[in-house]
């Protein structure tokens, strides 16, 4: 076991404890359990980085990372509900409002994954200084991966 398994590991159950103590509090909103949703959803993220920065063999590792990637496409749209309900009153207001914006931001990264059909991840063997393999973000993964940065950024 690595140290950046780990630490990975160690994320991903502390937010996993997050999640858990914001659904377990007594007072309940759509902002708490939009936040419980993306600490759950970053704790299983973290998890399956964790697998794939463990794993030995190379398909294992495009595995688990692929299975990282398609979890972390749910987290532009999570934080974009989150930031629309923490802190407002009149929370359902933002919501009818920014509806179209909640369902795009789910829906554009699960439909790009969708309309890709080449893998995400590639394979790939290092030669100098260190024998070995790593892995390569394909262009769909790159498009993905700029998609949920922009929108992350958009919704700060």
């Amino acid at each position: 076991m690595s140290p950046n398994f780990g630490i990975a590991l160690t994320a991903a159950m502390l937010s996993a404890g997050l999640a858990a103590a914001a659904a377990c509090q007594s007072r309940r909103s759509v902002a708490t359990w939009c936040f419980s949703a993306g600490m759950l959803t970053l704790a299983v993220d973290g998890l399956f980085d964790a697998m794939g920065r463990d794993a030995v063999l190379p398909e294992r590792a495009v595995f688990w990372k692929t299975l990282s990637l398609i979890t972390k496409s749910f987290l532009p749209g999570i934080w974009l509900c989150f930031s629309v309900t923490y802190s407002r009153a009149n929370y359902r207001d933002f919501l009818m409002r920014s509806r179209w914006l909640i369902i795009g931001a789910f829906l554009i990264p699960l439909l790009s994954l969708a309309a890709f059909h080449s893998p995400l991840f590639e394979v790939v063997t290092v030669e100098s200084p260190f024998q070995g393999w790593g892995l390569r973000l394909n262009e769909p993964a790159k498009a993905l991966n700029i998609l949920i940065l922009v929108s992350i950024v958009l919704i700060l």
